[in-house]
């Protein structure tokens, strides 16, 4: 039983290990021969916003840690960014129990339970901003949603930047949660993530 044990286990390892040479590979297709590819231990910081007929409100949650690969062509060239990333509906907070629970009625929690975000090969700027964008995933519907990434930053190994965007509930087929039919959540909420990296 335990050598049974210890060969799935090692056979996990090698899987795993290999799983993530063909992603490198792949994205070392993509790019010209010289391109560099760094890899980094990702987490990630959401601020959500919204309003409503009475007064808005702002909730937050973090990220599962995820990984990264940051690529650059050449020298001179802009670096890029590709991963994915993802959170537990439960985890997210307005601070306010009451809502809380309508808005993960609302996203179907008990069903779908993560909400997950893809950036593949997107534009990290040196200075400004630049668009991208973010293939979203919340419940069964997926949705490409443009999205800005800014204030680029990197410090020895660390690496962190922006991503801003708005998500429309009506386009995932989320229907606003509302009290007794007269205060009403609106149609769209602003999103930042702040994302950390440390390169590997």
């Amino acid at each position: 039983m335990r050598h049974t044990l210890e060969s799935r286990t090692l056979l996990f390892m090698k899987t795993h290990r290999f799983a993530r040479y063909i992603v490198l590979a792949g994205l070392s297709l993509t790019f010209a021969a010289s391109a560099e590819i760094q890899q980094a231990e990702a987490t990630a910081d959401i601020r959500f916003k919204g309003s409503s007929t009475l007064h808005g409100f702002e909730g937050k949650v973090k990220t599962k840690p995820f990984l990264l690969a940051f690529i650059s062509e050449t020298t001179n060239s802009p670096m890029r960014v590709s991963g994915t990333a993802s959170f537990n509906v439960l985890e997210m907070s307005t601070g306010n129990g009451k809502r809380d629970s309508k808005m993960r009625k609302m996203l179907d929690q008990e069903q779908f339970s993560t909400i997950t975000g893809t950036l593949t090969h997107a534009e990290l700027p040196t200075i400004g901003n630049s668009t991208a964008s973010l293939h979203l995933r919340i419940r069964e519907i997926e949705q490409d949603v443009p999205v800005t990434l800014s204030y680029l930053e990197r410090v020895d190994d660390l690496v962190t930047f922006n991503v801003t965007f708005n998500v429309s509930l009506e386009a995932f087929d989320l229907k606003a949660p509302s009290v007794i039919g007269l205060i009403r959540v609106s149609d769209t909420v602003e999103i930042d993530c702040s994302v950390t990296g440390t390169l590997q």
